[in-house]
């Protein structure tokens, strides 16, 4: 491969996070918008609300590029949650060719460098439960935490990813200035506690047909990292436990008296 066309790593991306400055900005979380999740107009957040909501106290924060291009955005609103400001993250977007380079990751330690430097320690965000990298991402490399699951949570969805199914979402909830979540930015996420970070509880997702649950369910279970050696290792501890069980009940009728 030439050296002008090999894939870059993720440090070789040099990228600048910083507030939105300009109605260009704006103007481009919109084609993010359409182009990341292909919105009908409907859906779209404009950029008067993005305006309006950063004038009232909400974050907008884009990623640019060298050349200034913006190449993915992360947009909260003010809120409350049992009397307590907090910052609700309502959006996080990369454009395609931007993916798998930490653009999302950066985007949202910017988002809490902000959020603390005005004294709010807690974010919150919605994501689909039936997305296993999302859960991941935000589950294990932000170590946010959900206990909250809401069914159909913003209605029907224009985008062609949600596929006409219920927008059912898990609510995180992300303790900034955690003891918890500052070691797992400081350290990520540890190998023996993998397992744990993929677990995510949801309801039945009705699809058109089994063959088609089942392929969907693969092809999601495939995406997460260390899915295939977790697996191993669960399917090992099930044969081990099957072997000593039945060894045990051999054992036990080895040692029953005949009967009369």
């Amino acid at each position: 491969m030439a050296q002008g066309t090999r894939r870059k790593r993720r440090d070789e991306i040099k990228l600048t996070i910083a507030p939105f400055q300009s109605h260009t900005d704006y103007k481009s979380a919109v084609d993010i918008q359409r182009e990341v999740w292909k919105f009908d107009d409907i859906d779209i957040i404009p950029p008067s609300m993005l305006l309006a909501s950063d004038r009232s106290g909400g974050i907008s924060l884009g990623a640019y590029n060298t050349i200034g291009e913006m190449v993915g955005f992360v947009c909260s609103f003010l809120g409350t949650e049992d009397g307590i400001l907090i910052q609700h993250s309502h959006m996080l977007a990369v454009r395609q060719a931007y993916r798998n380079f930490g653009v999302g990751y950066r985007l949202k330690l910017a988002q809490r460098k902000e959020s603390l430097k005005r004294k709010i320690r807690k974010i919150t965000w919605t994501f689909d439960p039936v997305q296993p990298l999302n859960a991941y991402f935000n589950l294990g490399k932000l170590g946010a935490r959900s206990n909250v699951y809401a069914e159909n949570f913003y209605g029907e969805s224009s985008s062609v990813l949600h596929r006409g199914l219920p927008t059912d979402r898990l609510l995180a909830r992300w303790d900034l200035d955690s003891s918890a979540t500052v070691k797992r930015l400081e350290t990520g996420v540890p190998r023996h506690e993998l397992r744990k970070e993929l677990i995510v509880l949801i309801r039945p997702t009705v699809l058109p047909t089994p063959e088609i649950a089942a392929l969907t369910a693969t092809a999601e279970k495939n995406k997460l990292p260390g899915v295939r050696a977790l697996e191993k290792e669960i399917r090992g501890e099930q044969t081990q436990r099957l072997l000593q069980a039945d060894k045990e009940e051999k054992a036990n009728s080895s040692e029953s008296p005949p009967k009369p």
